[in-house]
């Protein structure tokens, strides 16, 4: 479970919230300890967040000027510092929660300077959510997996399909406009 949270933030494709949910079920069968894992793994999150947010302060203004800096533009950074200003914390608590945003929003509160203290508070405190969530669904559901997937049988095929239409529908809606 820690491996994946580190590959996450290492900008490997794993979303978190699996390697949470994996360890609910593997708790859930009696191979780990639910209260272990949920510690180990909210602390794997944080050292990682403020990782993510050393790399930013560190980084400061020059990433403004490095090449993807420039590439989003002056105009950008500028909302980028009001929305810091105005959201601050609040952004941070709800990066936590939408996989794609938690890396470019640490690094980035970083970047503009926001307090360490707030930032830890934040991303500490939206952890405990974000970590327990999935790893209590992980334990609740882990125990009967095999019954789970054995009653969603065809029907995942059909849940597919409705999110494949669904798809293509918002795709085609895109091209329009």
């Amino acid at each position: 479970m820690i491996l994946i949270l580190v590959l996450g933030a290492c900008l490997v494709p794993t979303p978190e919230e699996a390697a949470f949910a994996i360890g609910g079920a593997l708790a859930a069968r009696g191979s780990l300890s639910l209260l272990l894992l949920y510690v180990l793994g909210w602390a794997t999150v944080l050292v990682l967040d403020l990782g993510l947010y050393a790399v930013g302060r560190r980084a400061g203004s020059d990433l403004e000027r490095s090449r993807i800096g420039r590439r989003v533009g002056q105009a950008r950074w500028l909302h980028l510092r009001e929305l810091a200003e105005r959201r601050g914390a609040w952004g941070v608590v709800g990066a936590r929660f939408v996989m794609g945003t938690r890396i470019p929003t640490f690094v980035l509160a970083g970047a503009l300077g926001m307090p360490r203290g707030r930032f830890l508070a934040a991303v500490g405190v939206a952890g405990l959510f974000s970590a327990g969530i999935p790893l209590l669904l992980g334990y609740v559901f882990g125990a009967h997996l095999e019954d789970l997937l054995a009653a969603l049988g065809t029907a995942r095929w059909l849940l597919l399909g409705i999110a494949f239409v669904a798809f293509l529908l918002w795709w085609q809606r895109g091209a329009r406009s």
